[in-house]
């Protein structure tokens, strides 16, 4: 089994996602960003399912009832290990939105509001799902 990275961005991405989904759909807001972390965990048994874009990075799309997302990961196979580098809204994406951003990506300028609200930390993700620090 693959082990899954996660890159501090990851971290930043969620919480811009959470806040969002606070501001429109506070009660399932936790739920919904609990599961596009817990989507992750295919990358364990699966880490190729993605689609292959450039330089050996792949895109997951994560469903999530109405909305999705996609995961921007690249997989190590000399590590045995899925690096998840970012995770955005297919609508910021470009896949049917008005605002098309690419991924909010180290060094790339960028908005996003911390969330002041409580996200869990880990919850849904499998052990084998690291934060890099």
């Amino acid at each position: 089994m693959a082990r899954i990275i996660l890159a501090p961005q990851v971290q930043i991405n969620t919480h811009r996602i959470f806040d969002f989904l606070f501001e429109h759909a506070p009660d399932s807001a936790v739920e919904r960003v609990t599961s596009i972390i817990a989507a992750i965990d295919v990358l364990q048994t699966s880490p190729r399912i993605g689609g292959a874009i450039s330089s050996g990075k792949r895109e997951l799309v994560i469903s999530t009832g109405t909305s999705g997302y996609v995961a921007l990961y690249q997989f190590v196979p000399d590590l045995d290990t899925a690096f998840v580098l970012a995770i955005r809204s297919q609508t910021e994406a470009g896949y049917g939105g008005e605002r098309s951003q690419k991924y909010l990506v180290p060094g790339e300028p960028h908005g996003y509001c911390r969330s002041s609200h409580a996200m869990p930390r880990g919850e849904g993700a499998s052990s084998d799902v690291n934060f890099l620090d």
